[in-house]
């Protein structure tokens, strides 16, 4: 997001990225000594000042539904687990 200002002393126009807010830079017009502002802060905008149209397509609060939980793992055989853990089954 860019930062539009301009310099008090000559009104050159100026844009500067973001992340320079607050650090000092020199016009390049007039070499005034400046401090780049803030961003703007962005507000949101409220549904009933949308028009009818738009607002329809709107859902405040809506909320999704909750996944529903993985299927249960089949239930392991005591000989395959004892398989598993046998050296000879180490060998591939």
């Amino acid at each position: 997001m860019d930062i539009y200002f301009m310099c008090p002393k000559c009104e050159q126009r100026l844009v500067v990225d973001a992340v320079g807010a607050g650090l000092h830079i020199n016009c390049p017009n007039c070499t005034q000594r400046l401090i780049v502002p803030d961003p703007p802060v962005m507000r949101s905008v409220d549904v009933e000042f949308l028009p009818p149209e738009e607002a329809d397509d709107v859902v405040i609060g809506e909320t999704l539904p909750p996944t529903p939980p993985p299927p249960p793992r089949p239930a392991a055989t005591r000989a395959a687990r004892q398989d598993r853990f046998h050296p000879a089954a180490w060998r591939g």
